[in-house]
């Protein structure tokens, strides 16, 4: 199972922000074989901000329960789409208040694809 994970952080350079990034995943880290991060660039809406695109290699195929207890352990509220296997999380207060890992995180699109390698 892969978890692609596209991440919006207030960071000024690519460097901090992989280092938010692996903050981010450090609880999490445990239930992946291995992750990585394949993108990192200024985000273009907001200045001060980089966007970092992540694909982790679960260890197993998860069900719906650990998908969530994983989830957990990066954020505290998702939003799930109605299939269940993409969501988004974010920090503003006004749209779902999501706390993260790392306090520099302001917002995060998961999708879990099952059946794939990375």
């Amino acid at each position: 199972m892969i978890l692609t994970i596209r991440m919006i952080a207030e960071s000024g350079t690519a460097a901090e922000t992989e280092y938010i990034a692996h903050r981010m995943l450090e609880k999490a880290a445990d239930s992946f074989e291995r992750y990585l991060i394949t993108d990192i660039q200024p985000y273009w809406k907001i200045e001060g901000c980089y966007e970092a695109s992540l694909s982790a290699q679960c260890k197993k195929e998860l069900n719906d329960e650990e998908v969530e207890l994983l989830i957990q352990r990066i954020t505290d509220k998702i939003s799930w789409s109605s299939y269940g296997v993409d969501g988004v999380a974010d920090s503003r207060l006004e749209i779902l208040g999501s706390t993260f890992e790392h306090p520099a995180v302001r917002f995060c699109w998961f999708l879990f694809r099952k059946g794939e390698e990375a």
